[in-house]
């Protein structure tokens, strides 16, 4: 199943996206970025290494967050990006939202 994990470590919320995101759980994460959102400090870091399927939905998501984040003065990180990942954000554009921008 691949569903989140959030943790909290010095002062950042590390989300584990697992190994696949679709629609069907896009509420989940869209509650888990919301209290990830209201933390403080303000640091969210993704973890996408074991990512391998994830759609439009969870991408539209993902970056809602972090425009959101960044409206908000929080700061946005990836740990690691798996390579279906990154050929999928890179395919689709969306590099650069996300804040990916050396994939």
């Amino acid at each position: 199943m691949g569903l989140l994990k959030l943790q909290h470590k010095n002062g950042a919320t590390l989300i584990n996206l697992g190994e696949s995101l679709d629609v069907s759980n896009a509420n989940e994460l869209y509650a888990d970025l919301g209290k990830a959102l209201k933390r403080k400090p303000g640091r969210i870091i993704f973890n996408a290494g074991k990512l391998t399927r994830v759609d439009t939905a969870v991408l539209q998501l993902l970056i809602a967050c972090t425009r959101e984040a960044i409206r908000l003065k929080k700061t946005v990180g990836w740990t690691e990006t798996s390579k279906e990942f990154r050929e999928c954000i890179e395919y689709a554009g969306m590099n650069e939202a996300l804040g990916l921008h050396n994939i």
